[in-house]
């Protein structure tokens, strides 16, 4: 079962497109997919939103284009990233903190400008705790689209908050881009 929520970026409440950013967290970003959040520090000026331009069988995508490159090296807590977070009573399928957790499979098209590595990490939390679990794609062919899978691991030691089992977040995912060391 899919349990992202509008991955074929059909819904876009708050408008196409956002230029000229350069640090922002999702709710200063009035445009581009509902639930998919941008994430924005010291790395240089972005546009960001929605576009027809997509990979077969989709209308849309979500895109970010860098329009001015950051100066100098990339500061320890400089971040780009894109975020979505799947609610508590969507993650129960998964049995997350119990010995039959299920391990998922995320799946997406990217395309960028350069090849290179690219990471998803998936997280949950739970008393303040967390566990994270990363996972690196290879983007092997520039302006091409292409589809990735990564399989995240089963997450047998943390067991979502009983808050975690509503609309709060229960797991979040984040396509980091660039970020720095921290």
């Amino acid at each position: 079962k899919n349990i992202v929520i509008n991955g074929a970026m059909e819904i876009a409440q708050r408008g196409l497109i956002s230029p000229n950013v350069t640090s922002v967290t999702y709710d200063e970003v009035k445009a581009g997919p509902d639930r998919f959040k941008m994430s924005l520090f010291n790395c240089g000026t972005w546009a960001t939103g929605r576009n027809s331009e997509s990979p077969d069988h989709f209308n849309y995508s979500k895109f970010m284009s860098c329009t001015t490159a950051r100066t100098g090296s990339l500061a320890m807590a400089a971040r780009c990233y894109i975020s979505y977070h799947i609610e508590g009573h969507d993650t129960q399928i998964l049995k997350m903190g119990t010995s039959d957790a299920e391990r998922f499979t995320v799946s997406f098209y990217v395309k960028s400008n350069k090849t290179g590595t690219g990471i998803v990490e998936a997280q949950t939390t739970s008393g303040g705790a967390s566990v994270e679990y990363s996972r690196s794609f290879t983007i092997s062919q520039a302006n091409t689209w292409e589809k990735k899978s990564v399989t995240i691991i089963a997450n047998t030691s943390l067991a979502q908050d009983s808050a975690n089992k509503t609309t709060s977040t229960g797991l979040s995912l984040y396509f980091i881009l660039d970020s720095g060391t921290n």
